[in-house]
């Protein structure tokens, strides 16, 4: 029960950051918005619409107050949040210098980049993915197996962030599998980056279906993996692995 009171106080006081800063702005009190339109923002329990819009109500404080490199700030963040969001027409040249300023920042310190690796690792593999993120555009990384054969849809889920750290991981069951992706998203579910897992061997989730036929001869052996047991009939008895002795068979 106290940890629901708890809950409940830390979402109510989220709210009535927000609540303050959208109060201010109607009262046109701009000298007093920053800093309950800073804490919404900073508030990752908000939707991510509620800080969109405290990042807007916090640049237009700031712009409005003569600071405009800290209008042009809190607009880079907004469009980490939300990279297609657009101003009104109503915004006044100020703003929409602040805004442009921070749209070329996004598209030249923005970029995302990802190194990923798959290692075979018991039942499946173990996927890791180290995120370069200069701006903290990154809200979720999934990993994504490409189908076989025309199956109906991937095998996705998602990797799991070490604390404090840009190290992302996950356990990928073993299924069969033409690739292996990584995909970073923004907040607003928006792809950022995505690359090719290293180290994936296409297919390599199917071992355990694939049949393994050892042909033992009198001179030697010969292994042939994954062909069908009737081609195999075939080839010893008509094709040069045909043996002079007997022939023994064996399926594991």
């Amino acid at each position: 029960m106290i940890g629901v009171v708890v809950a409940l106080a830390l979402a109510s006081g989220a709210s009535a950051s927000l609540a303050d800063c959208r109060r201010l702005e109607q009262a046109f009190d701009t000298a007093a918005m920053p800093r309950p339109c800073a804490q919404a923002l900073d508030d990752a329990a908000l939707p991510v619409a509620d800080r969109v819009d405290a990042a807007r109500l916090l640049a237009f404080a700031l712009v409005t107050n003569g600071d405009n490199a800290g209008g042009e700030n809190a607009f880079l963040r907004l469009l980490a949040l939300s990279q297609g969001w657009t101003q009104p027409a109503s915004a006044s040249p100020r703003l929409r210098d602040a805004f442009a300023r921070a749209r070329a920042r996004l598209a030249s310190e923005g970029t995302v980049t990802i190194t990923a690796t798959a290692t075979v690792s018991g039942d499946g593999w173990d996927v890791a993915a180290d995120v370069v993120d200069p701006l903290g555009r990154v809200a979720a990384v999934a990993w994504s197996l490409a189908p076989v054969d025309g199956a109906a849809a991937p095998a996705t889920g998602a990797l799991t962030r070490a604390p404090s750290t840009a190290h992302w991981t996950a356990h990928v069951p073993r299924v069969a599998s033409s690739g292996c992706t990584v995909r970073a998203r923004a907040a607003d579910g928006v792809e950022v980056a995505s690359v090719p897992c290293t180290g994936f061997a296409a297919g390599a989730g199917a071992l355990d279906d694939v049949p393994w036929v050892t042909v033992g001869v009198t001179a030697g052996a010969v292994v042939v993996v994954g062909v069908a047991v009737g081609a195999l009939v075939w080839a010893v008895n008509s094709g040069p692995l045909a043996p002079p002795a007997a022939v023994t068979v064996s399926i594991e």
